[in-house]
């Protein structure tokens, strides 16, 4: 059955709306405190074998999965503006790019998981590198998509086996700052002091962006985001919905 073209682009919301909601889900532990209880009440919680299972693979179904479609879908709008407002009006790409990352920096202070600040960084890339990137050759989206899949993979494996391997409490680790006992974290979310709140983020901030360059997080974003400029090129949002 033919849609037109302003239910194909409600067809695109509504992905991005199923994404966020993912993304909701991602971050549940995070603001339940779950992320960050000591590991002497953690191992103290009643967590079978079954559980851990679970919360693993949840972990990759739901935080890679959900992030990468939201991604992709960004990079689709990133293309269809791009191709809008082209080298007339390259200046509303750069002030909507620089506005995101404005956002993102404040946010930051508020929750240190933003990825306004990684999606507004790729955006200015990928406008400064030329906006002809979305009428690159075929064989270039190709390349990209081959190495978002095996990077996905190789990704989704190492965190698998990291989390499999050593459970729940493997996914708090990264919360044993130096000089920053798991303690003093549990009880500046419990004080719900805003300026430990604050300075809890900005630590757990510069240990998060140094795990995201041992794990590539941002190339995998970018290259989430190249996907979704492929999409858009090959007009796949049509070709798939006007199929009878």
């Amino acid at each position: 059955m033919s849609i037109n073209n302003s239910n194909r682009i409600e067809i695109i919301d509504y992905l991005k709306g199923v994404a966020l909601c993912g993304v909701l889900l991602m971050h549940v532990t995070h603001f339940g405190g779950f992320r960050i209880l000591p590991f002497e009440i953690l191992n103290d919680l009643p967590f079978s074998r079954f559980d851990k299972t679970i919360f693993a693979y949840l972990e990759l179904l739901i935080k890679g999965k959900f992030f990468a479609i939201f991604s992709v879908m960004f990079g689709w709008s990133l293309a269809k503006s791009i191709e809008k407002f082209g080298h007339n009006n390259k200046s509303i790409l750069y002030r909507r790019a620089l506005l995101l990352l404005a956002i993102g920096l404040i946010h930051t202070f508020i929750f240190y998981l933003d990825i306004l600040v990684a999606y507004a960084i790729c955006s200015l890339l990928i406008i400064t590198i030329g906006l002809k990137v979305v009428n690159k050759p075929f064989k270039v989206y190709l390349i990209a998509f081959a190495s978002f899949i095996m990077l996905s993979f190789i990704i989704d494996f190492y965190e698998l086996k990291f989390i499999l391997a050593n459970g729940v409490k493997a996914k708090t680790a990264r919360l044993e700052y130096p000089n920053l006992p798991s303690q003093k974290i549990w009880d500046w979310f419990q004080s719900g002091d805003i300026v430990n709140i604050l300075r809890l983020n900005m630590i757990q901030l510069k240990y998060y962006l140094i795990s995201n360059m041992y794990s590539l997080q941002f190339i995998y974003i970018f290259l989430n985001i190249l996907l979704g400029i492929f999409l858009y090129k090959i007009k796949f949002h049509m070709n798939v919905f006007n199929k009878k």
